[in-house]
């Protein structure tokens, strides 16, 4: 780092109001779109570069817990998730889970 250098000061970003689930892991595609991981809420989010709301994606699990793009070109998008508190609910409530 150069002498002098230093970090800016923080810049508000997406924020999140009152919604179904919390905000968790998220990554960034090449577009600069956010993706953002919806522990509890069973999707993922999306945002423009600048904040702006694009639309979940629904996923087929509760608990969503991080997400990253994969592969030749990071064409995959690869979502990790967790059954941590679910109980007996994990095979109905994420039936396509293994």
């Amino acid at each position: 780092m150069k002498k002098g250098a230093g970090l800016s000061p923080p810049m508000p970003g997406v924020e999140f109001g009152d919604q179904d689930g919390l905000a968790d892991g998220s990554c960034v595609d090449a577009t600069g779109t956010i993706w953002v991981a919806i522990w509890g809420g069973s999707r993922l989010e999306r945002y423009s570069p600048d904040g702006q709301p694009l639309g979940p994606v629904p996923m087929p699990v509760v608990q969503p817990s991080s997400c990253a793009f994969a592969g030749p070109g990071l064409g995959t998008l690869v979502v990790s998730s967790a059954y941590q508190g679910l109980g007996d609910r994990v095979p109905s409530a994420s039936p396509s889970a293994p």
